[in-house]
């Protein structure tokens, strides 16, 4: 009896198939050399390309102008070609990108900080989200889904207008002199402001 076992590599191959050869030896002539056909083997793979995402505290949240946030990406299988991962960003800015995996270090997660663009709009609490691109000449990894992040957002910006006196007062005399103050938005409307 041979017991033939699958070499558990990292690589993620699907169905496929090994081979078994054999060389004969002996001390009797009519063995000596004695040809055997290869043995075909099927093997069944336990790898599957993906892209794994670990939210730190499990979750994404950032504000404008302050804290920032992180995740981490790391393969789940080792590639046979380097894998890019294009990040972009819809109100925060993702970094760095791209994020770059080989075969040597397809198990090392790497990680993306996660920065709100500060805007002046007033907008409150809201969300941003960022997207992912994976090219590969790997086929297994090229067009890989990674789902979009949602990001938590800690708006900066208040709604206000501030008044300011010229002079610290207003002042005025019937007939003669006029003042004047100035009025300001505390943040960017989203449409004219009258």
């Amino acid at each position: 009896t041979v017991t033939v076992t699958a070499i558990d590599d990292a690589i993620a191959e699907g169905a496929h198939s090994g081979s078994v050869t054999s060389v004969v030896t002996s001390g009797d002539a009519n063995y000596q050399g004695f040809a055997l056909a290869p043995l075909s083997v099927s093997i069944t793979d336990n790898d599957n390309a993906g892209v794994v995402l670990v939210q730190s505290g499990g979750n994404t949240a950032v504000t404008e102008g302050g804290a920032t946030d992180s995740y981490t990406l790391v393969l789940s299988s080792q590639p046979t070609a380097n894998v890019s991962i294009a990040l972009s960003g819809s109100q925060v800015t993702p970094s760095p990108t791209p994020i770059v995996f080989t075969t040597a270090n397809w198990n090392t997660p790497q990680t993306v900080t996660v920065t709100a663009i500060d805007d002046a709009i007033a907008e409150g609490a809201h969300s941003g989200s960022i997207t992912a691109v994976v090219t590969s000449s790997d086929a297994g990894y090229n067009g890989q889904s990674i789902a979009p992040l949602n990001v938590a957002i800690t708006d900066n910006d208040n709604i206000g207008i501030a008044l300011t006196q010229s002079g610290g007062n207003t002042a005025v005399t019937e007939g003669g002199a006029t003042d004047s103050y100035t009025l300001v938005l505390s943040s960017q409307p989203t449409a004219n402001v009258s």
